[in-house]
C-alpha cells in the first residue's frame, strides 16, 4: 500500500506524438470522440505550468427541455391576443354580412372597407389591436433559423421567409397606423378620409420592402459563461432580497415565505413543488431538492435541511 507521504509522479504524453506514430490511429479516435462531445478536454493551470488532459468517454444523457425555463410568456399572451382579435373580426364580418342581406344590399359599400379601422377599434379596442400590430413588428424584425442534424452534429441554418408571409405580416403593421389615425381624429376630423387609406398602403409597402430587401440576419455572439437569474424572480426580489446564504451549487434557493412576497404560492406534492406564479398566472413544477451534505472540514459532515425546504430556482 502506498503511504500518504509517498511522492506522486504523473506521466503524460502528447496525443499526436511524432516519435510514436503507432498511436496515431487511436489518437484520432480520441479526437473524434472529443469533436462529437463524447469526451472532455480540461486545462489545468498552475504555478509551474499548464497541463491539458483528455477525460474518459462520457455516457450520453438525453432529457426533454423544461418548458418552464423558456421565456415564452410574451409569445403565449401575444398568440392568445392575436387569436382573440381574429375571432372577433370574423364574428364582426359575419354579423355585418347578415345585416347586408337583411338590408337587401342597400348599404354603402365603401364603408365596408373600413372594417379594420372602424370595426376593429370599436369591437376589439385599441390595446389588443396594438398588441396584434406589435406582434407583427416582432415577426418582421426576427430572423428565422432552423436546427438541422447531420449524424451526430447539429447546426443552425438560416431559412428564408416566404414573400407571402412577409406581406401578411407587413399588412398587420397597418393596425398600428389605424390606432394613430383614430387618435388623431380629434385634430384631423374631415381631413382624415383624404389620407387614411393612402397612409396604410404606404406603411404596408414600406414594411414589406424593408423586410424583403433588408431582412434581419441571424448572428451569434460568443462570450464568457455567466449565471443568470430565474425567470420566476421579479426585479425587486432579484436586487433587494439577500441571496448569499441561499446559493448552493450555483442554484439559488428561495425560502417559501420570501416566495410569497415574490408572488409564488407553493405546495409540496410527493417529490415536487407545485408553484403558482401570480405575476404570469402560470403553474410550474420543480423537483424538491433532497437533503444536501455540506462538508465543513475533514471527517465532518453536516446536513443542511433548509435547502430541502426551499424552492430551487434553477436557470
Amino acid at each position: 500500500m502506498v503511504n500518504k507521504t509517498a511522492p506522486i509522479e504523473l506521466f503524460h504524453t502528447p496525443l499526436l506524438n511524432p516519435s510514436d506514430p503507432s498511436f496515431d490511429f487511436f489518437a484520432w479516435l480520441f479526437l473524434f470522440d472529443w469533436a462529437i462531445g463524447n469526451r472532455e478536454v480540461i486545462s489545468f493551470q498552475g504555478d509551474l505550468g499548464t497541463l491539458t488532459v483528455m477525460g474518459n468517454e462520457l455516457t450520453r444523457l438525453e432529457q426533454a427541455v423544461d418548458s418552464a425555463q423558456l421565456p415564452t410568456v410574451f409569445a403565449l399572451y401575444a398568440l392568445q391576443a392575436v387569436r382573440y382579435v381574429t375571432y372577433v373580426m370574423i364574428m364582426l364580418a359575419a354579423v355585418t354580412f347578415v345585416y347586408i342581406l337583411l338590408a337587401r344590399g342597400h348599404v354603402e359599400g365603401l364603408n365596408m372597407f373600413e372594417m379594420s379601422r372602424v370595426g376593429g377599434i370599436v369591437w376589439v379596442g385599441r390595446p389588443l389591436v396594438a398588441v396584434r400590430s406589435i406582434t407583427a413588428l416582432c415577426l418582421l424584425s426576427t430572423a428565422s433559423v432552423e436546427l438541422q442534424s447531420d449524424g451526430v452534429l447539429s447546426n443552425f441554418v438560416p431559412t428564408p421567409i416566404p414573400l407571402w408571409t412577409t406581406c401578411l405580416a407587413a399588412n398587420e403593421v397597418t393596425w398600428l397606423v389605424g390606432i394613430v389615425n383614430d387618435i388623431s381624429l380629434v385634430w384631423t376630423q374631415d381631413h382624415t378620409i383624404a389620407y387614411a387609406t393612402i397612409n396604410s398602403l404606404v406603411m404596408w409597402l414600406i414594411s414589406a420592402l424593408l423586410a424583403t430587401l433588408a431582412p434581419v440576419q441571424a448572428t451569434i455572439i460568443s462570450g464568457p459563461k455567466r449565471l443568470s437569474s430565474s425567470i420566476l424572480l421579479c426585479g425587486g426580489a432579484k436586487y433587494l432580497f439577500k441571496h448569499h446564504d441561499w446559493v448552493l451549487g450555483d442554484v439559488y434557493h428561495l425560502d417559501r415565505a420570501s416566495a410569497v412576497l415574490n408572488g409564488l404560492l407553493s405546495v409540496r406534492y410527493q417529490s415536487q413543488w407545485i408553484i403558482f406564479d401570480v405575476k404570469t398566472w402560470c403553474v410550474h413544477t420543480i423537483d424538491v431538492a433532497s437533503d444536501l451534505l455540506v462538508y465543513t472540514g475533514e471527517n465532518i459532515v453536516l446536513v443542511d435541511r433548509r435547502f430541502g425546504l426551499a424552492l430551487p430556482l434553477r436557470e
